[in-house]
């Protein structure tokens, strides 16, 4: 037995205690994105915020939000570590407010090094940067260990905006990079610009080596630079649209905000039709505005450019203006191609915690795989919203009875194809039998399955990661790649349902008839569907290959225990007689114990939702949560003969027996390409994302003319981020200075649905 002390503090609505959450930022390791969800009653004109989070000197901020890293407060041996954070408010007449919060970070590090690899933290700005004749990116890779790294092996790929072409990486040439425990340095690589395909938007440096413990070692940059034909702007000039971004710029209380999502535009049309206005209507417009651009005839001023993009004519450069316009830069996974894997711990929820509770545990509760390069993915998935909107209504009220036997047994939407943008920000799907919802609107679904918000998304951090093969041997052997692709093309024509049995026998994923695919029912969405879930895709996609058969682990059918690695059996692998390739035996006893997870999980939400009196009187919690128990365990969902008896009334799931299956972790232990009608897939590699690019919309400054520049020949107009506003440089003193025209910087929006937060709502201070 053990003590817990609770602290109780008293709400004072005057002065509210600051309530904190964390996420993951998709773009930096090991970072938290913290920020107080009740800052609207928090936060006061001259207030300041001390985040103490375990570092020697906490970070300072006047928002009431702050990006906290732990890259360096991690230890190289341990899988996670748990840090407590403590926010002190500071206001300008010496009062205070404190908020306390803890974070559990995974540490990718040491989960790569137990597998064998040595991957070391690398920063750097994605962007490459011209200079003279040459791209040039920029990087430092840091050592935490206590072991020496060395890189001995270089290899240059290009990233190709082509959706299915397996570009190769370059072969490797000679690298001389050596790290000493605890230290770090930086590596600079530039590529001639005449070399820098038309079709490319950046290249990667692969670097490649062992440490002096006999690790592997491995490092990757990805540098992206922008060029006209990849991206469209069209500018804003009716009223209307003017009017709106105004009224956009009054909501925010920032005149000077230069980037709004599409989410921001949705709720000022709700406030908008709520007061009888026309402001739904003109969003509507917005949303409907164009995003090409077409080339003028003659000189190029007046076109539109992004930052670092090379001008398209002698003398000019980019400036931001003071015109509003739309930029759309597609989201993508630059260093996931067709054919890798993407793992992530998702949004949360029962799967993740259900493969916490396996020896050893799991972090990752989702996967996909690539079907075109960078942009677009495959994967299955479930929506828990779907499943609520599905309750029994036999004889008692909706959802005292359960849910509908067979909605829980074919779970939509299974396989589905996304962008890499909405996957990681979210997409609404229509319900497939479209049903209405109180306004007579057809009810919409979210799905959002590669967030990377683990098991508790506000306290928690764990960075996804991509499975792909190592670039050395994709450079020497053509067929690994094409192999990568014949599974995705496989993927591709799967049509499943998802099935919580799969969890049990992945083996009926792999089967396109049989008693497990869902009946031929005419105008219903899942008639013909196999049963799957996110990993046994990838799974089935690769086991149905034929001539040459592709193999992930062993070299048979069925997997001997001899064919596992010693890195496998460390991360929790097993198998029997009976376990085929790629998949995985799970005992009986961790399977208990996941199940009894699983069943406070699912009771505790349907007693939320039926609240005390329908526990009381309908069993409605004990019902749902047997119900969904037996579905993992045994396909047993409704009324079974077999068992006399109705999967809600049974606890039949407390005996589960064994389990052969796959998780997004296991695919991990694949083993990677030897021979041809060998192996795919597969090493782990931090998931560098970079799902939206800054928004600039930039021209020649109204002040002076383009004539005038061109023929005084001596200054360039620039489009920068925020770290290096607009400015003008001199070309003969070389003195840059910013100009008066700027009327605001542009904030960042990288990976995962970073979202600008350069406006501040202002908030008037409480009279109490």
């Amino acid at each position: 037995m053990r003590r817990i002390e609770i602290d109780v503090a008293e709400r004072n609505q005057c002065s509210p205690t600051p309530v904190l959450v964390v996420h993951g930022d998709p773009s930096r390791e090991a970072t938290g994105l913290w920020r107080i969800t009740n800052a609207d009653e928090v936060h006061r004109p001259g207030a300041f915020y001390e985040w103490h989070y375990g570092g020697k000197t906490p970070a300072i901020t006047r928002a009431p939000e702050a990006a906290i890293g732990y890259a360096e407060l991690l230890d190289p041996n341990e899988r996670f570590k748990v840090f407590h954070m403590r926010l002190v408010v500071r206001y300008p007449d010496q009062s205070r407010q404190e908020g306390k919060r803890s974070v559990t970070v995974w540490n990718r590090y040491a989960l790569a090094k137990e597998r064998g690899w040595v991957q070391p933290q690398i920063v750097y700005d994605f962007r490459a940067s011209p200079e003279g004749d040459h791209l040039v990116g920029r990087a430092r890779i840091i050592n935490r260990d206590n072991e020496y790294i060395t890189f001995t092996s270089q290899q240059i790929q290009w990233l190709l905006n082509t959706p299915a072409v397996p570009a190769r990486p370059g072969d490797p040439t000679r690298a001389h990079v050596t790290l000493p425990p605890h230290s770090e340095v930086e590596i600079k690589h530039q590529v001639p610009i005449n070399d820098f395909p038309a079709n490319a938007f950046g290249f990667a440096v692969i670097l490649r080596g062992r440490t002096r413990n006999g690790h592997n070692a491995h490092a990757a940059a990805y540098f992206e630079h922008h060029t006209p034909h990849s991206q469209g702007v069209q500018i804003l000039s009716q009223p209307a649209h003017l009017s709106l971004l105004a009224d956009l710029r009054a909501e925010a209380c920032d005149t000077l905000r230069r980037r709004f999502t599409r989410s921001d535009l949705e709720e000022l049309g709700r406030k908008s039709a709520a007061k009888g206005n026309n402001g739904a209507r003109n969003i509507g417009a917005l949303f409907a505005v164009g995003k090409s651009v077409h080339a003028l005839s003659g000189s190029f001023e007046g076109q539109q450019c992004l930052p670092d993009q090379t001008p398209p004519e002698e003398g000019l450069a980019c400036q931001l203006t003071d015109e509003w316009g739309w930029v759309s830069v597609p989201g993508r996974f630059v260093n996931a191609r067709k054919g890798d894997v993407l793992l992530s711990p998702g949004s949360g929820g029962p799967i993740l915690g259900v493969l916490r509770h396996v020896s050893p545990p799991q972090i990752f509760s989702h996967s996909a795989i690539m079907i075109e390069n960078y942009y677009t993915l495959r994967h299955s998935t479930a929506s828990e919203l779907w499943m609520a909107d599905h309750a029994s209504d036999s004889f008692t009220d909706a959802g005292s009875d359960g849910l509908d036997a067979e909605s829980l047994q074919y779970i939509w939407p299974g396989t589905i194809n996304q962008s890499a943008e909405n996957a990681m920000n979210g997409e609404l799907f229509a319900d497939p039998d479209g049903k209405t919802n109180e306004y007579g609107d057809v009810k919409q679904y979210p799905l959002s399955a590669m967030t990377n918000g683990g098991l508790d998304p506000g306290n928690e951090i764990v960075d996804p990661l991509v499975v792909k093969p190592d670039p050395l041997l994709e450079a020497e052997r053509d067929w690994v790649r094409s192999n990568l692709h014949r599974v995705a093309d496989a993927a591709k024509e799967i049509q499943g349902h998802y099935r919580f049995f799969v969890y049990t026998n992945a083996q009926i994923s792999s089967e396109p008839t049989g008693d497990f695919i869902a009946p031929n029912r005419s105008g219903w969405w899942a008639s013909g569907t196999r049963p799957t879930v996110c990993s046994a895709l990838v799974w089935a996609a690769a086991h149905g290959l034929k001539d040459p058969a592709v193999r992930l682990e062993g070299k048979e059918v069925f997997v001997k225990s001899s064919d596992l690695e010693p890195t496998d059996v460390s991360a929790g692998a097993q198998v029997d007689f009976r376990t085929r390739d790629g998949l995985y035996f799970y005992t009986e006893e961790e399977r208990k114990v996941a199940g009894s997870w699983l069943y406070d999980y699912f009771y505790n939400v349907a007693y939320q939702i039926a609240g005390a009196g329908g526990v009381l009187f309908t069993d409605a919690a004990s019902d749902t949560a047997n119900q969904i128990c037996n579905a993992f365990a045994f396909d047993w969902t409704g009324w079974s003969d077999v068992y006399d008896d109705e999967a809600k009334d049974s606890d039949r799931w407390k005996e589960p027996g064994v389990g052969r299956a796959v998780s997004p972790d296991n695919i991990m232990l694949w083993d990677p390409p030897t021979s041809f009608d060998g192996k795919t897939v597969s090493r782990p590699v931090r998931l560098y994302r970079t799902a939206h690019l800054p928004a600039a919309l930039c021209g020649v400054p109204p002040h002076q003319p383009l004539e005038a520049r061109a023929h005084q020949g001596k200054d360039r107009w620039q489009c920068h981020l925020p770290e290096q506003p607009c400015r003008r440089r001199d070309r003969q003193r070389g003195r840059p200075f910013a100009p008066q025209q700027l009327l605001g910087q542009i904030q960042r929006r990288t990976a995962g649905g970073g979202v600008s937060r350069a406006g501040r709502k202002v908030h008037q201070q409480r009279l109490c």
